[in-house]
């Protein structure tokens, strides 16, 4: 968590030296929140640094973020030197780290969604006709156009669908992400081979992805005519 919040915007721990700054200054900074307001630091943020803690995403960071801005602003009038101090090293750091990000952003595709939805629609395969495993096909929607392609349930399917061979079968074609791909892939290659699917990755590049190397928003698209 200090890694992503206070230091630098990636999942790398390697760097020691700057894991512990990150460290003291998380400690610092919440003894200090502790001390300005003891009831919004124990009913608002520590609540969601365990939540943090249990479910690791980096974007939980950003409600944590909020929620100490918020105590800041809650307690306006008592905000003492150190946490000033804080408050003013902690924007410092952040700056460098968006605008990279509004950068590399920018410059990259964030989601495949739009040259995935093209390439589908020039081998004329419609919504209807797409099975999304993955949310992140989700991303195809606003160019699909159409009120069908909008809903991704969470409690139902979690980050991804699983759904019996035969089932995919019915479609021209079906789409999941790496991640998916990555856990299973003798699987998908069966499938690919005994119902004559062909396979196309489009590829994603955004900030998140190019400083720990992940692909979250890569999609394998299976087509068939």
């Amino acid at each position: 968590m200090s890694s992503g919040l206070i230091t630098y915007g990636g999942y790398n721990l390697d760097n020691d030296g700057m894991l512990f700054i990150g460290v003291i200054y998380f400690i610092y900074l919440m003894i200090n929140l502790y001390n300005l307001s003891r009831k919004e630091t124990i009913f608002l943020l520590i609540p969601i640094l365990l939540f943090s803690c249990y479910a690791n995403k980096l974007w939980h960071s950003g409600i944590v973020i909020l929620t100490i801005m918020c105590i800041f602003w809650l307690k306006n009038k008592k905000i003492t030197l150190d946490l000033k101090i804080l408050l003013t090293l902690f924007f410092i750091t952040q700056l460098g780290w968006s605008a990279q990000a509004l950068i590399i952003d920018k410059d990259n595709n964030y989601s495949a969604g739009k040259d995935a939805y093209q390439f589908l629609s020039s081998q004329n395969i419609a919504n209807k006709q797409v099975l999304k495993l993955t949310f992140n096909a989700t991303a195809m929607c606003p160019y699909f156009k159409t009120k069908e392609c909008t809903y991704w349930d969470w409690k139902k399917y979690g980050f991804a669908r699983k759904e019996p061979q035969e089932n995919i079968s019915k479609y021209l074609a079906f789409i999941i992400n790496q991640t998916q791909y990555e856990a299973d892939p003798s699987a998908y290659n069966k499938i690919l081979q005994d119902f004559g699917y062909r396979l196309k990755i489009f590829k994603t590049n955004h900030f998140v992805a190019f400083y720990d190397n992940s692909a979250d928003e890569t999609l394998y698209v299976y087509y068939r005519n």
